[in-house]
């Protein structure tokens, strides 16, 4: 694992990263019309204690042509919101952040996005990586777990 985040540190040139609402009214402040990767992510309601960073990559994704840019992006991702483990996961974390790159060589753009989903696994994603596999993950309704004589039960 250590060799992988020392190849995300170690790409070039590094991307410079930006940070937008996963809202539809700051769609205006992607840029158009241009390529690079983006993730979505999100920090679980309660824990935006600066001291923890505590944040989920539930997707991670590119844009290699100019005629399909970064904002036609956000805008198909806010209309995945009836996709239930993509809306799922947009109802439990709060806020969700739309974080992008602007990367102008088309052959880095696959690379960065393969090491991007290597690194953070993003559960939201149907492809994954080569000699990868997803970790799955449930989100729904909170179960009790209670004890009896024979065990721990769900109930």
């Amino acid at each position: 694992m250590r060799q992988l985040w020392d190849e995300l540190n170690g790409l070039d040139p590094q991307p410079q990263w930006r940070k937008v609402i996963f809202h539809k009214d700051q769609e205006h402040r992607v840029p158009a019309y241009t390529t690079g990767i983006y993730m979505i992510c999100g920090s679980p309601p309660g824990t935006r204690v600066e001291a923890i960073h505590a944040y989920t990559v539930f997707y991670v994704g590119k844009v290699g042509k100019r005629t399909h840019g970064l904002r036609e992006r956000f805008r198909e991702h806010l209309q995945r919101l009836q996709d239930p483990l993509f809306g799922n996961f947009v109802k439990c974390f709060h806020p969700v952040d739309f974080w992008y790159a602007v990367v102008d060589i088309p052959g880095r753009i696959s690379g960065f996005e393969s090491v991007l989903k290597l690194a953070f696994n993003p559960p939201c994603n149907k492809i994954d990586p080569p000699g990868t596999s997803k970790l799955r993950i449930r989100l729904g309704e909170e179960k009790r777990i209670r004890r009896s004589q024979r065990g721990t039960r769900l109930s």
